[in-house]
């Protein structure tokens, strides 16, 4: 199951809490462009189809959430998410299952799919103006016809795509919260996530690091509730992180009483910088030098390591001047 939230593009903060919470529900989130919107789709793993509208669900609460006006969508493969996703109406997420993906197709324009966007007036001239009628002809008649890259796109309309592949995930930490029953009273949420803040900052400092953005997943019998923010500044201190929590927690939309929290910190950085010098000075080069044959020395013996000598005074022949001496030596 492949699901598919389809917005304006927002601002960047906004689309960088979307995609922390979307990835609460999976690994595998990838972000596509949709002109003139964009798809953020998620692969929810394989499923019944009363898991799909509950996974849809789900996400048209993070859109809320959000405060993104977005359609949702729930199928079994990323192009017909997109696809679906155009269809669907704000507000009333779109489940389509094998057997209905016919019927979708019928629905779509041929334009809609990249690969068919320049031969659309071509198709429309024979006669095909859905992709469910391109869906429907023989896969010899699409290559020989229009070529391979119009076979890639009837194959997509088969089913026949790679899984989601999502860049590398940037590190975080996070807290669980499980109650024995449902919690609806906020006051005793605000202060489990007080404490959740408190033990997430202890452990930023001891890793010596700081967030740069923030999520909370409030999970009920109807399905995650959800909120993210990005930090105007990295942090590590429950000061700094408590407030911002507790304003998570109002801007969630919670209405059900809560079973599991999920506090996440996100975007890790370091917590103290170095600032290093432009320009290594001549003194700095000499001791580190000093220091590498030092080491040398000790580790081959003092013999092994020679140190040049000049101008030595005493010696009475010009050449005699320069000498060898083993390392540490007088």
């Amino acid at each position: 199951m492949i699901g598919c939230v389809r917005f304006d593009p927002p601002d960047e903060d906004s689309l960088r809490a979307l995609r922390i919470s979307l990835e609460q529900l999976s690994p595998r989130v990838v972000l596509r462009p949709d002109p003139p919107q964009l798809a953020l789709l998620a692969d929810l793993g394989r499923g019944q189809l009363a898991d799909a509208r509950h996974y849809a669900a789900t996400l048209q609460g993070c859109a809320v959430s959000h405060r993104l006006n977005a359609t949702i969508a729930v199928t079994p493969t990323p192009t017909l998410a997109i696809l679906a996703a155009r269809v669907a109406v704000p507000d009333v997420p779109l489940v389509v299952g094998p057997a209905g993906v016919r019927a979708l197709l019928e629905r779509c324009r041929v334009s809609w799919l990249e690969p068919f966007t320049p031969l659309a007036p071509l198709l429309h001239g024979l006669g095909l103006r859905s992709l469910g009628a391109v869906a429907a002809l023989p896969a010899a008649a699409i290559s020989a016809r229009f070529g391979a890259t119009a076979l890639q796109g009837w194959r997509l309309l088969q089913g026949e795509e790679l899984p989601l592949v999502p860049l590398p995930t940037q590190p975080r930490l996070g807290l669980r919260q499980v109650f024995g029953s449902l919690v609806a009273d906020r006051t005793v949420l605000a202060a489990v996530l007080r404490r959740m803040t408190a033990r997430l900052a202890a452990a930023l400092q001891r890793r010596g690091v700081q967030a740069r953005a923030l999520a909370l997943h409030l999970h009920t019998d109807s399905g995650i509730a959800s909120a993210g923010r990005v930090l105007a500044s990295p942090a590590a201190e429950a000061a700094t992180l408590t407030p911002i929590a507790a304003g998570l927690l109002a801007a969630s939309g919670l209405q059900d009483g809560v079973e599991r929290v999920d506090l996440l910190v996100g975007e890790l950085v370091p917590l103290r910088g170095e600032q290093l010098s432009l320009f290594v000075t001549a003194s700095a080069v000499r001791a580190e030098r000093e220091t590498a044959l030092a080491d040398l020395a000790a580790r081959l013996g003092p013999q092994q390591i020679l140190r040049p000598a000049v101008n030595v005074s005493g010696l009475a022949l010009a050449e005699e001047r320069g000498r060898l001496s083993g390392w540490g030596a007088a």
